[in-house]
């Protein structure tokens, strides 16, 4: 089984030519019909250390890192399809909610965290049965997490994947 390149994350279904969305609301997740399947059954952390948004300004898009004091595990879902030459992959999106963190300076929307001792409950393949209770405590989780998220400006060097090598730490090094 191989999984998507970076970057492409809309559900397994999704047609090549297709709408491809990489982010699904916390708000309809749960009852769209584009990703209701996966919430209900098809649930995954995406770990990560920080993210970035851009705010736009008079000279151009300027990057800000946006993190939390420790790692930080996003509620996902995942999708698997077989393509037409018979491969398996795994897409998965991040589940947003409107911004109540520092990212909310910059971006009115961010991932919705997960506390540790909702992970289990998140990662558990058991169908569920209450959606709405999920949302109510994915909605408690991700504001007690936001709580610790800060926001830093960066480089501009991260507008560029061509010349920003993922792996150089100054990336993510405030300026100012």
């Amino acid at each position: 089984m191989s999984t998507r390149p970076a970057g492409v994350c809309s559900p397994g279904w999704a047609k090549e030519s297709g709408l491809r969305p990489i982010n699904a609301r916390l708000e309809t997740a749960s009852t769209s019909g584009m990703f209701r399947s996966s919430f209900a059954s098809q649930r995954c952390l995406v770990p990560m250390t920080g993210y970035y948004e851009w705010e736009t300004t008079p000279s151009g898009k300027q990057p800000h890192y946006i993190h939390g004091p420790g790692p930080l595990a996003a509620a996902g879902l995942y999708a698997a399809r077989k393509d037409d030459a018979g491969e398996w992959s795994l897409t998965y999106t991040i589940i947003t909610r409107e911004a109540r963190d520092a990212s909310g300076e910059v971006h009115d929307r961010m991932p919705t965290f997960l506390l540790p001792d909702l992970s289990d409950q998140w990662l558990s393949p058991d169908k569920l049965d209450d959606k709405d209770a999920m949302v109510e405590a994915l909605t408690t989780s991700s504001e007690k997490v936001a709580a610790t998220i800060t926001t830093h400006r960066v480089d501009r060097r991260v507008n560029s994947t061509q010349k920003a090598d993922p792996s150089d730490r100054s990336l993510i090094a405030p300026i100012d």
